[in-house]
């Protein structure tokens, strides 16, 4: 999660590797942040 105004560029450098879902910015919803953690927790480790 980034506050940084800055982080935009370190988004899309995520993106474009794959990294969906890895950054997040802010603000995000409560819903998107529970679904989010929900999906992680649900992957294998």
């Amino acid at each position: 999660m980034s506050s940084d105004p800055e982080a935009g560029e370190s988004f899309r450098q995520a993106q474009a590797a794959g990294l969906e879902g890895a950054l997040i910015p802010k603000p995000i919803p409560v819903e998107e942040l529970l679904q989010r953690v929900k999906e992680a927790l649900a992957q294998p480790a």
